[in-house]
């Protein structure tokens, strides 16, 4: 007989009518119990601040009605006619002759007369359990959480909602905070929304729009506890669609004398300011001066 022969019989059945390998699959079947997954949503504030929540979980444990024997309660087992209560068999594989756990009474040497109304023999039944979880705070979307379920345990994977406010880059979180042009251009103080609550930030005079602020340990907090991320603050200019008579005048007024334009201001017969004619006819004399031009 040949070797691949050999393993067929031993590994399909053969002609033992099943042999090893229904051995071999209620062996796997029984060992391959795998966690729970789930998917647990939070707030982004949730995920920043830590929080406790409860999940339901579908476990597998022992039915309640026969308490995982498999009978009906008030029965009795009988001893198995097929292994005649030795709980071992002998498989006929060609040559060989072998002797296994027996496969109808899984070694036991008896067998369910009765089988249990709820769970049908198996001695298990599935049941609904409300599991409490700590989440850490600082975790992020995506990441796995593990809690202990009976003597299983489930795979709980973290969605986060995305905030309106705040934008999150590892421990970092970005907001941007709208100012009037009076606050950038002379400075002043400004609230912008912080994730413990309002912050009052200073505002530098001559501030330009998507100038970044830097708040140091004002983020999210690091799941090794070394610390939390940084506060960015984006400045992002407001401009007044509507202007009041006086203002447009000031306005008028102020860009009359502005000499930063590179353009038309509407509403304004501007010119080129004296100033910078005679700096830039000075320029050129230094530099003839120098030897920079030669004609």
């Amino acid at each position: 007989m040949r070797a691949e022969e050999i393993y067929k019989q031993f590994f399909t059945g053969g002609s033992a009518g099943g042999g090893f390998a229904e051995m071999f699959n209620s062996f796997s079947s029984s060992n391959n119990s795998q966690p729970a997954q789930l998917i647990l949503h939070l707030t982004f504030m949730e995920a920043v601040k830590g929080c406790k929540k409860q999940v339901s979980v579908r476990v597998q444990g022992s039915c309640r009605r026969c308490m995982g024997s498999g009978g009906e309660p008030g029965t009795k087992e009988q001893t198995c006619p097929y292994c005649r209560g030795r709980g071992e068999e002998v498989i006929h594989t060609g040559l060989f002759h072998m002797k296994s756990t027996c496969r109808h009474c899984h070694g036991h040497g008896t067998i369910i007369s009765v089988p249990c109304l709820q769970c049908h023999g198996t001695g298990t039944s599935t049941t609904t359990e409300t599991v409490n979880v700590k989440v850490p705070a600082g975790v992020a979307n995506g990441q796995m959480l593990r809690a202990p379920v009976g003597h299983s345990e489930a795979h709980i994977t973290i969605k986060v909602e995305e905030s309106k406010v705040f934008k999150r880059e590892g421990f970092d979180v970005h907001t941007d905070a709208y100012l009037s042009f009076t606050q950038c251009i002379l400075g002043g103080e400004a609230r912008v929304p912080g994730l413990n609550g309002p912050i009052n930030i200073k505002v530098p005079p001559g501030s330009q729009s998507h100038h970044r602020m830097r708040l140091s340990n004002r983020g999210i907090p690091r799941l090794d506890g070394a610390g939390k991320g940084d506060h960015y603050v984006h400045i992002r200019i407001k401009i007044p669609k509507k202007l009041t008579e006086q203002q447009t005048k000031l306005i008028t007024d102020y860009a009359r004398t502005e000499t930063l334009v590179d353009g038309k201001v509407n509403g304004i017969e501007t010119q080129e300011p004296v100033g910078r004619h005679r700096d830039q006819e000075d320029q050129w004399h230094t530099s003839r001066k120098k030897g920079y031009f030669r004609s």
